[in-house]
């Protein structure tokens, strides 16, 4: 049992904005979303910031902060090639290890402020240990408890990600699905498919290295044991076993053949990967 706080480390498409969204809503848990996206990557929140500043949270539901790289934006940076990036903080010169450090002490107590003594979580993509390469000893440093989320069924996963790149819409609550349909390109679903399984691995024995106690969990047990799910969790984190209200978010495949237009060549590529199982 950690009795820390936490951050789930996954990749796309398996279901952690649902997952972080009702871990939220346990009376002992306070949690975030993506704290270290790009705002490039979110034009929702991009669009807040630029018209609200440093407030935009107040004006967009279910941010209580604002995200590592709009945050970082209030302080002049400076590159330096031997160095990367340095940052003029409250007067004085901190590399961004440091900035990141200090980001996540705001972001504990901002976690606090909303439920006092609450543990306090977010979501942290494979992504985002490359875009921020400190992020992991920052987050080893402060004592976080790593929990790692994996989608069992990478066809359904690649799929989900692949059709919601052609829709333009990632995630919704009551998400209610239009008829439109899409082609899917074969050999790069196969190419995608291959990339998720190594990734997965390797992801895994990274967190481990780094000397992370790694505790594993899975879409699939979210959506057919809910109540052993999070009793799991509730356990690994030292939290009352309670299970949480359910997420407003949405499916967002609830017909794949109805989707897929060549779903019969899909079916056929699948079945020879050895994966038939997974639709």
């Amino acid at each position: 049992m950690s009795n820390k706080n936490f951050f789930i480390f996954t990749r796309g498409r398996t279901g952690s904005t649902a997952i972080i969204d009702e871990l939220g809503k346990h009376p002992e848990i306070t949690t975030m979303q993506e704290l270290f996206i790009r705002l490039e990557k979110a034009p929702r929140l991009a669009e807040a910031y630029k018209k609200y500043g440093k407030e935009f949270y107040k004006h967009v539901p279910g941010h209580l902060i604002l995200p590592f790289d709009a945050w970082s934006r209030q302080y002049v940076d400076f590159k330096i090639p031997w160095l990367g990036s340095i940052y003029l903080y409250h007067g004085r010169l901190v590399s961004q290890k440091v900035l990141i450090d200090h980001y996540l002490e705001k972001v504990e107590q901002v976690g606090r402020d909303v439920k006092p003594g609450a543990r306090v979580g977010f979501k942290v993509l494979a992504n985002h240990f490359i875009e921020l390469p400190t992020l992991c000893e920052v987050l080893k440093q402060r004592a976080y408890q790593a929990i790692y989320l994996e989608r069992e069924n990478h066809v359904r996963q690649v799929l989900s990600g692949i059709i919601a790149q052609k829709r333009g819409i990632y995630n919704r609550k009551h998400y209610q699905p239009g008829e439109d349909s899409y082609v899917i390109d074969l050999d790069d679903f196969e190419m995608r498919i291959k990339a998720e399984q190594r990734s997965v691995r390797s992801e895994v024995a990274r967190l481990s290295k780094e000397g992370f106690d790694v505790h594993v969990i899975t879409y699939e047990r979210f959506l057919n044991d809910r109540e052993g799910f999070f009793k799991d969790i509730c356990n690994e984190l030292g939290v009352s076993d309670l299970l949480p209200e359910k997420t407003e978010y949405s499916v967002m495949i609830q017909n794949l053949p109805a989707i897929v237009e060549n779903y019969d060549e899909l079916v056929a590529r699948v079945d020879a990967l050895g994966l038939g199982y997974m639709l």
